[in-house]
């Protein structure tokens, strides 16, 4: 199958390529640059430069490749700007496959639109439909079956990781300790974080392509930890104190102190069976464990 794939040269992106090549697929990977064109260009990859912005190309490339995965997103600015860009791609891609009973993998997660309860969440909750710009791009890519598309929603967890670079999470917690004097968790910490190690993860997208049908919602979560685990095991690698916070503590801190109130639990079982998905990578709190000292040093950068 020759496969649209978006932001084809990032932590995920490439991941999804390789597993697609190595499957037999070949791949017609969206990059920004030359420099990225040339890391990626090889036998079953042909790199096309481009951007999420750029509309009519991805409906072009929508129309001549038999299937697109989306794995792009803007995670460098502004979050409301970034979007409403994919919303629009979003579109641009739907638009290119409308009629043409293609699959379009569309790259979603557990931090939109739900209302924070602690029930658990299996692969048939929907969403809800509350105004918030990522939420309704779920729900606009899941409506495309109506236009003859075969929509899949693949849930990354919040925690996608890689042992290099480290997830941009991890950055923030150590950098949110400087204005406590410790690593904070809010209240007594127990609130539930999904993680996957993204070589599992990008493994899905591939299997996605191959078996799942129109409407198929798949959970990318490896293990759920504790946000005070997870704050634990980065004290104990960086030599840092740990300690709760209250809620009106955690206001300032922003969006990263919203992230960590939030009680994520969400079963992955269907996903685990349906597509005999058995994840293998470290888990975070190992790949934290098994971090060089000084790990979390550079601040991101």
């Amino acid at each position: 199958m020759k496969v649209f794939v978006t932001g084809a040269t990032g932590r995920l992106g490439a991941l999804v390529t390789q597993h697609l090549v190595e499957r037999g697929h070949t791949v017609g990977g969206l990059v920004r640059s030359e420099a990225s064109a040339a890391k990626i260009k090889g036998p079953s990859v042909e790199p096309i430069i481009g951007s999420l912005q750029d509309l009519e190309l991805l409906t072009r490339m929508a129309q001549s490749h038999d299937a697109v995965i989306n794995c792009a997103f803007d995670h460098s600015g502004d979050f409301d700007k970034a979007s409403k860009e994919e919303a629009a791609s979003a579109q641009a891609i739907i638009k290119g496959l409308e009629g043409s009973g293609k699959k379009f993998i569309f790259t979603s997660g557990f931090m939109i639109g739900q209302d924070w309860s602690s029930a658990e969440r299996d692969e048939t909750f929907m969403s809800n439909p509350s105004g918030l710009a990522r939420t309704d791009t779920e729900r606009m890519v899941l409506d495309s079956q109506k236009a003859g598309v075969t929509p899949i929603i693949m849930r990354l967890s919040a925690v996608t990781h890689t042992a290099k670079p480290p997830h941009w999470f991890l950055y923030a917690i150590h950098g949110i300790s400087q204005s406590f004097g410790f690593l904070p968790y809010i209240g007594d910490g127990s609130q539930r974080w999904t993680t996957c190690n993204a070589e599992d993860a990008s493994l899905l997208y591939a299997l996605a392509l191959e078996t799942a049908e129109a409407g198929t919602h798949v959970h990318a979560v490896q293990e759920t930890i504790t946000v005070k685990d997870l704050v634990e095991a980065v004290g104990r690698k960086t030599g840092q104190k740990t300690g709760s916070i209250t809620a009106e503590q955690a206001g300032p801190m922003g969006l990263v102190g919203m992230l960590m109130s939030v009680d994520q639990n969400i079963s992955s079982k269907w996903t685990r069976e349906h597509f005999g998905w058995t994840p293998k990578g470290q888990t975070l709190l190992e790949e934290i464990a098994n971090a060089q000292e000084g790990f979390l040093s550079n601040g991101g950068h």
